[in-house]
């Protein structure tokens, strides 16, 4: 769902990484702005029992939302589940040092960028509960949830300006299972 001051609506067909699947992807306007507003108004035109969060200027790695996928199905009680993620700035010249070539997921040729450091998050589902109370411990574009978990919550908060972390600190309370994954199944692209 695009926040509706950027505008647009078109279908996408995204490549998988799998040798001859896609998936077709529509992209529509949220009725508000504000990411909140897009985040609840794609899950209520979602048809699907299970929500792939991603942001669009991010890079999967091949196998993340199988991964993810399979760790719900083996466990009923879990709510969520993201990864692990690589933060990474693309482009040259913004006074972090110097670029390098970096190969990103799903092939293509390298872009010029600079790592900037893991965000490896806890794999434990209790560990996980117990450090969001520090920090923002699920990197919000990796997850995959249960759909009907997250609107028993009350979806996300449009008001609140960290609707993720809410919603993640919302969950553990209601004594949701959330976890990540220990690869890193997302680049996850900082902007100057």
């Amino acid at each position: 769902v695009r926040d509706r001051r950027r505008g647009g609506v078109r279908t996408d067909t995204v490549r998988t990484g799998r040798a001859g699947t896609r998936v077709d992807v529509e992209c529509v306007a949220a009725p508000r702005p504000g990411v909140g507003a897009a985040l609840n108004h794609g899950l209520a035109v979602c048809a699907a029992d299970l929500v792939a969060r991603m942001d669009a200027d991010d890079v999967s790695a091949v196998g993340r939302l199988h991964d993810a996928v399979e760790a719900l199905r083996h466990d009923p009680q879990l709510s969520v589940v993201g990864t692990s993620a690589v933060l990474f700035r693309e482009g040259t010249g913004d006074g972090d040092g110097d670029a390098v070539p970096l190969v990103l997921p799903g092939g293509g040729a390298p872009v010029p960028g600079r790592l900037l450091r893991p965000a490896v998050q806890p794999a434990d589902p209790l560990l996980t509960s117990w450090s969001l109370l520090f920090s923002c411990t699920l990197t919000h574009p990796s997850v995959v949830y249960r759909k009907a978990d997250v609107l028993r919550l009350g979806g996300y908060d449009e008001a609140c300006p960290v609707e993720d972390y809410d919603l993640w600190l919302r969950a553990a309370a209601a004594g949701a299972r959330l976890r990540s994954l220990p690869s890193a199944g997302l680049w996850h692209r900082r902007h100057a």
